[in-house]
């Protein structure tokens, strides 16, 4: 059945090609038919004009002058047949011996310009982009072809004729009017043949190319007026020379590749070339057309067999198409579209209340969610089938053998092989092949062998002593070999493999394992000699080009600056325009600035080449510094700055360590024991209180709230505390006016904290309120 269905299919498609080649081929006879007609018309036409030239040749040799003809040139062949029978032969004798004299003769003869034959030579209007020197021949050679001689005044009638529009117009308004037709023609080409027409020429030469479907011979017609359009007056071989190369540049790409390949030497054999290969492109096409319509047939859907593979242009792989690919499906992880029934209604806001439900109806909870859970086998919705044909991943499809190529048993196997058989074949007697009567061969043919008879069969060989013990250490050393290679199979595999992988995660885990914060700056002085302390307004001696000044170091500029006259003492060279053109100062005031320059910067013995930006005024009106260094030097120098204590700290020796053991361990004690002594504090108080020993006072218990946020600024106050015990600093108290400067170092008493809550309560109270208060802030101390 499926034979007969394959050939019925291929029987349709045959019969569709033939229907189309018939289409084919009957739009071409169409298209024949009509060229044919066009041609036939055309012929009967010329056939026409040809034997009435003829009659009219007939006529004038015979000097019949009652032919017919009128003004106008026109006649029958009936009107002279009828003539010539009417006249005797004797008159007509003798009007062929007298002279053909007189006005008659011109009517006679057929003047071209009268007769209809004006259309060859054509009207020359003054146009550039027409050749007049084209127009000229023509118009000389239709003179040519009137016997008679013409006088000049009806030479310059008949190129009256054939002007038009400017040409005419100009020729009229020459004053004198020219009196020969040489005249006339030399005043339009002096008129119409200038520098303009040629360049407009030009111009339409360089627009000229092949058009697709254009002939050869109409291009080359184009092509040939145009280019003796420009090259008027220039010889013929130049004129020649210039029409092969630009036939060669104008050709379409197809023909030309041809065309430069043959190397034409001239012209007329370029022409020549380009016509021939021009037939050779026509047959092609014509080719290409059927074999693009058998393509077509071939592509059709009912015509493809069940045998064809189509090609998956995703995958690359035979069976199916991109549409249909499973990779494809399975890399876009939310498809497109979703089929109506598994859709559910938005509108009706059914996952705004899924709350209301059980956990295990909530959206978030169902297998659905997962968009990929087909992609895993554990997910798939026939995980429990045991079914063959389940749908599961490729890889997964394949049954995995339990004895692979580099397994260690497979290898052990095959070593025991190869040791049990040559044991056991060893053990067999040895048949020598030349034995006729243990021979393995079999001749059908009577040899010499026949005629020979054995009296006795030939002894077995018997193996001496030291080669069997030699065939038998081969064996043994063959299985050690053997066994020893899968042993370290064996320990690559499943001993050396994993502790590899652990080692060279481990080393991974280490490179892209965080490094812990650092607790602790390890404060290092700068080398003795060097100015590093800076005074109370932050002014600091430095030096700027080998010369000593002061500056001053704001953080919140963004550059430095400096004046105009310090500049000049600080010999600044090189002068550039400042990147900024004007700063913003005090009081929101626009200063333009002048210039830019570079400077060698010394500070604490630290040598920096940074910018310094120029203004036309000085910087510090009391004169206590000249400079001022911005955020972009501060920024590049390998310093830091205490704005505690105003030291500038070198910040190449800081170096960057965790904090000691045993530090931390002090800390945790001091954090500790204030704990505890808080708490025994509040255990003896409220012993005390229940006893009776101590008087209530009327202030409010703490809240839970209020002891947890006081024992955290316990914490808080003993690490700092330890913090200052260590380094030696105080913050500066600046309710008495003390400064970062003049804090000197810490207080040892236990009443530091006091003091300090004690100020901030009468900054935020005032003076009245913390003396009415102060008793009972001491007693709440107490108490705490």
């Amino acid at each position: 059945m499926e034979l007969e269905k394959e050939q019925i299919l291929q029987i349709q498609r045959l019969n569709i090609l033939e229907e189309g080649m018939e289409n084919v081929e009957n739009n071409l006879t169409k298209n024949e038919q009509k060229i044919v007609e066009i041609i036939a018309k055309n012929a009967r036409k010329l056939i026409d004009k040809i034997e009435s030239l003829e009659a009219k040749v007939e006529v004038l040799e015979n000097g019949s002058r009652g032919s017919g003809f009128s003004l106008n040139g026109h006649g029958s062949n009936e009107s002279v047949d009828l003539n010539l029978k009417t006249k005797p032969p004797e008159k007509s004798s003798e009007a062929a011996e007298k002279p053909i004299t007189g006005e008659n003769v011109e009517i006679m003869i057929g003047d071209p310009f009268l007769n209809g034959l004006m259309t060859p030579v054509g009207v020359y209007d003054g146009n550039p982009t027409s050749s007049f020197s084209k127009f000229f021949q023509r118009f000389m050679d239709a003179l040519n072809l009137i016997i008679t001689p013409l006088n000049e005044a009806q030479k310059l009638s008949r190129l009256k004729v054939c002007l038009g529009g400017r040409a005419r117009a100009e020729l009229d308004a020459k004053v004198p009017q020219p009196a020969t037709l040489q005249e006339a023609i030399d005043f339009l080409q002096e008129k119409f043949v200038n520098g303009h027409s040629r360049t407009v020429a030009r111009q339409a030469l360089s627009i000229i190319k092949q058009a697709p479907g254009e002939r050869v011979f109409e291009f080359a017609q184009r092509l040939n007026d145009a280019v003796r359009a420009v090259m008027i007056g220039y010889e013929e071989n130049t004129i020649q020379q210039r029409l092969l190369d630009e036939f060669l540049d104008r050709l379409l790409p197809d023909l030309q590749f041809e065309v430069k390949a043959s190397r034409p030497e001239d012209y007329c054999k370029a022409f020549e070339i380009a016509e021939h290969f021009e037939l050779l492109l026509n047959e092609k096409r014509h080719r290409h057309q059927y074999v693009d319509l058998a393509e077509k047939m071939e592509a059709l859907a009912i015509n493809r067999s069940r045998e064809t593979r189509r090609l998956c242009y995703y995958c690359h792989k035979p069976g199916h198409v991109i549409a249909d690919c499973r990779n494809r499906a399975r890399k876009n992880y939310k498809s497109r579209q979703y089929n109506n029934y598994a859709r559910r209604n938005y509108q009706n806001n059914y996952w705004e209340n899924r709350n209301n439900y059980r956990d295990e109806y909530n959206r978030d909870n169902r297998r659905y969610n997962d968009r990929n859970r087909g992609n895993y086998r554990e997910n798939s919705p026939n995980n429990y089938s045991r079914s063959p044909t389940r749908r599961v991943k490729f890889s997964e499809s394949r049954v995995a053998s339990p004895l692979r190529i580099s397994s260690p048993y497979l290898l052990t196997i095959f070593a025991l092989i190869a040791i049990i058989s040559p044991t056991l074949a060893s053990y067999g007697a040895q048949i020598e092949m030349n034995c006729p009567v243990y021979s393995p061969f079999i001749f059908k043919e009577k040899t010499i062998n026949d005629n020979w008879k054995m009296t006795r069969l030939p002894k077995e060989s018997i193996l001496t002593a030291s080669y069997a013990s030699l065939l038998t250490i081969n064996q043994i050393l063959i299985f050690l070999a053997l066994l020893g290679v899968s042993t370290v199979l064996f320990l690559l595999m499943f001993f050396i493999k994993p502790i590899l992988f652990k080692i060279i995660k481990n080393l991974r885990n280490n490179k892209n394992k965080r490094h812990e914060i650092e607790n602790e700056i390890k404060v290092a002085e700068i080398a003795a000699g060097y100015d590093n302390v800076c005074d109370e307004w932050f002014t600091i001696k430095t030096k700027i080009n080998g010369k000593e000044i002061f500056c001053l170091l704001d953080s919140g500029a963004h550059v430095s600056l400096t004046g105009r006259e310090t500049a000049e003492k600080l010999e600044i060279k090189e002068i550039f325009s400042a990147d900024l053109s004007a700063i913003v100062g005090i009081g929101n005031k626009i200063v333009p600035t002048l210039g830019q320059g570079e400077i060698i910067f010394q500070i604490a013995g630290c040598e920096i080449l940074t910018n310094l930006v120029i203004l036309e005024n000085e910087i510090s009106k009391t004169g206590k510094y000249d400079v001022i260094i911005g955020r972009e030097t501060l920024k590049s120098l390998p310093l830091f700055l205490d704005l505690q204590t105003g030291k500038l700290i070198a910040k190449s020796l800081i170096k960057n360590c965790r904090t000691n053991e045993a530090e931390k361990i002090k800390l945790k004690l001091v954090e500790n024991v204030k704990l505890k002594n808080n708490r025994d504090i509040n255990k003896n108080n409220n012993y005390q209180i229940k006893n009776g020993l101590r008087i209530q006072t009327n202030l409010p218990q703490p809240s839970p709230k209020q002891t947890y946020q006081k024992n955290t600024q316990l914490y808080k106050n003993a690490r700092k505390k330890w913090v200052e015990d260590k380094y030696e600093i105080r913050p500066p108290n600046f309710t008495t006016g003390e400064t970062a400067k003049t804090a000197g170092p810490p207080e040892k008493n236990n009443n530091y904290q006091q003091k300090i809550r004690f100020q901030t309560s009468k900054q935020q109270t005032g003076r009245a309120k913390a003396n009415k208060k102060g008793k009972a802030e001491s007693e709440w101390n107490c108490y705490i």
